[in-house]
Formats: structure tokens, sequence, C-alpha cells
């Protein structure tokens, strides 16, 4: 119970108030462009919400917040996908309507 995570809090980094990523999912969440995603990751060799392989080493890895941080990264690539996948639709139906008029 509480006892066993607040022993082992130290260890493997459990938080007794999690944040989860669900926020990406919110209209106030401000995702960023796939062009600075490149940017960031042409500049410093990863993703910006993710911690370099230098951080780590330095610091250890933070269960908890390195998984809400990769789960945040697949919901920004579902976001993406989708955003994506409507412009397709929409660019196939504005297509088909130029064919059929």
């Amino acid at each position: 119970g509480t006892t066993l995570r607040r022993l082992m809090k130290p260890f493997v980094g459990v938080d007794l108030n999690p944040k989860w990523a669900d926020h990406v999912f919110t209209e106030d969440y401000a995702r960023l462009e796939l062009a600075q995603v490149y940017e960031h990751i042409d500049e410093f060799g990863h993703l910006p919400w993710i911690r370099s392989e230098r951080q780590v080493q330095e610091t250890g890895i933070d269960v908890l917040g390195d998984t809400v941080n990769l789960l945040e990264s697949i919901e920004n690539l579902y976001l993406h996908m989708r955003d994506m996948d409507r412009k397709s639709d929409s660019e196939r139906d504005s297509l088909l309507n130029k064919i059929e008029s």
C-alpha cells in the first residue's frame, strides 16, 4: 500500500500524486508543429519532451516522469497522424468534387 510506495519512491520514482499525459488532448495544449520538432531533433539529437541520454546518465531514470513523457510522445504522434488523415480526406474529397463537376 502507501507505505510500500513511500519506501520505493527513492528507488523507482513512485509518485503519490502522479500526473498523466491526458493534457495532450485538451484544447489549450500547445502542441509543437512537426517542423519545430524536426528543428529540435536536428539541434539537440532528441525529442523536445524527452530527456537526452546525457541527462539520463547524470540523473538516472525517472520511471514515472519518463513514462509520462513517452506516453506524451505517442499521443502527439496520434494527433499529428489524425491531422494528416483529416487533411488527406479533405484533399481527396475536394479532388473528387472537382472531378464530378
